[in-house]
């Protein structure tokens, strides 16, 4: 997440999170509770996708541009792009896909309106 998108998920300024990255000031503690949750919810989120991924039959080619779609089914809206990317880099590097056919995997991210 850039400090940009971190000053827009925090609602603070971009000073703010500036000062906080050079340990000028200190972040609130709701700040790094926010941060927690998000933590957690991307753990839960990409666990979720990976055991949809590892438990798939042997396709040639696994979609994983349904992140976003998955997680907004599940009323989970991520804060930015990166975020998102985060969550399917996680779930992709635990996918358990040994012992299976060679999978290929491809991303269509999903465009928001």
């Amino acid at each position: 997440m850039s400090q940009r998108e971190a000053a827009t998920f925090h609602e603070v300024s971009l000073d703010s999170i500036k000062n906080w990255c050079t340990e000028r000031s200190t972040p609130p503690a709701r700040v790094i509770e926010e941060l927690r949750q998000l933590n957690q919810q991307m753990m839960k989120s990409a666990l979720e996708f990976e055991k949809q991924l590892s438990q798939s039959d042997n396709n040639d080619e696994i979609d994983i541009g349904d992140c976003a779609k998955h997680a907004a089914n599940n009323r989970q809206f991520w804060p930015c792009q990166s975020v998102e990317n985060r969550v399917i880099a996680l779930a992709v590097s635990m996918a358990d896909t040994y012992g299976q056919k060679e999978k290929f995997f491809t991303f269509r991210p999903l465009v928001m309106d």
